[in-house]
């Protein structure tokens, strides 16, 4: 059984996109979702609202993460693994996932919560998948309305 974390949501709910066109914008809504949170995720920030991003790493990760990559901040990504195993999927109910999947689930658990491998504390998350109760950031949601509005009956 694969291991899945992430957080469902279902952007078109309450609007008016007909049914044959509701395929076609969860993909559109989907690929945008992913490149806000990729994005958000590049710079260090959370693409979540309200959602903390330690940004700092600890001495010795910093040194291992040195000899990896350019950047000395967190982003997720060091062997890239975590974000390659990032995505937006589409559901059979209407609804959109934002997941990590397979051997990485745990990874993005730990990073999101601020455990990696010990009791979870907020002041270390990088928080970059809602929990429950949460949402996206403004700027994405609002993406996401423009997405909407172009499918929407007149």
């Amino acid at each position: 059984m694969t291991k899945k974390y992430g957080y469902e949501f279902d952007p078109l709910k309450g609007s008016d996109v007909p049914k044959k066109e509701k395929p076609k914008a969860l993909e559109e809504i989907a690929q945008f979702v992913k490149e806000q949170v990729l994005s958000y995720i590049g710079d260090g920030k959370s693409p979540v609202s309200g959602g903390n991003w330690k940004k700092s790493l600890t001495k010795e990760y910093k040194k291992i993460k040195g000899q990896e990559s350019s950047v000395n901040f967190a982003n997720l990504e060091l062997s890239g693994d975590l974000l390659d195993a990032l995505d937006v999927v589409v559901k059979s109910n209407g609804k959109l996932s934002l997941e990590v999947s397979g051997d990485q689930a745990g990874k993005a658990e730990g990073n999101n919560i601020g455990s990696y491998g010990r009791d979870p504390n907020p002041k270390n998350a990088r928080r970059f998948i809602p929990l429950s109760g949460e949402t996206l950031k403004k700027q994405i949601v609002d993406g996401i309305k423009d997405i909407i509005q172009d499918y929407e009956k007149d």
